[in-house]
């Protein structure tokens, strides 16, 4: 009996301290830039049936967003230059179409998320707070890092958000459903990373592509589609 008391109280504690580093890493968005917001935003919806909305500038950058929001929490932000932003990089200038250009994965304690990397033998940037202002005046926060010695493109960066913010999944059009994210690279840390954070992507060994499908209100579309 004292056998089973102990085991029971062992198994009790060992979930508290588990419960305490939850990370929970999820795919959080999926990035499509494009050259032009307002352009992106008409193919996106020509091509799904969904109309993006706003997100609204990155303060602290060249960029600003639009949004949809895809089932089970995720969302697709375009990616696009600021009109005012005092010099734009070749290469997003380059797009004239959405075009998959990078991800970012969700969890809900940074800290852990990093020293679990660090465990796997990767190297990270150190902790960065961000925040953009909404069109309607309200503040998004959160806390991210990335690979320190990766292809950004292929490789994710983590995002935290911020304490009482609504994830922009839940204040975005909805309509669309992802159906599969596919990353092409020689780089084997991706299938590991896959693996390990049991994030659901498809991947494959080949030349640096991503590949999205989605299941929308004008049937399944896949990007890059132009």
């Amino acid at each position: 009996m004292k056998y089973f008391l102990f085991h029971f109280i062992g198994l009790a504690v060992l979930m508290i301290a588990c419960s305490g580093s939850r990370t929970n890493e999820r795919i959080d968005h999926i990035i499509l830039a494009v050259n032009d917001l307002e352009r992106g935003m008409q193919q996106f919806e020509e091509l799904t049936g969904v109309k993006p909305v706003v997100g609204g500038k990155h303060p602290d950058s060249f960029t600003q967003n639009a949004l949809v929001a895809l089932e089970g929490g995720a969302y697709i932000e375009i990616l696009a230059p600021r009109a005012d932003a005092d010099s734009v990089p070749e290469w997003i200038r380059q797009f004239r179409s959405i075009t998959p250009m990078g991800w970012a994965v969700y969890t809900e304690n940074i800290e852990s998320t990093r020293k679990k990397l660090i465990s796997m033998g990767f190297p990270v940037s150190d902790i960065k707070p961000g925040a953009r202002t909404k069109p309607d005046g309200e503040i998004l926060s959160w806390s991210t890092m990335e690979f320190a010695e990766k292809d950004i493109q292929v490789f994710p960066f983590f995002i935290e958000w911020g304490e009482d913010v609504v994830h922009p999944s839940a204040s975005s059009p909805t309509g669309c459903s992802l159906i599969k994210f596919e990353i092409a690279t020689t780089d084997k840390d991706m299938q590991t990373l896959n693996e390990n954070f049991k994030l659901g992507l498809s991947t494959t060994s080949g030349e640096t592509k991503l590949t999205l499908r989605l299941r929308t209100p004008k049937g399944v579309v896949t990007f890059p589609a132009y």
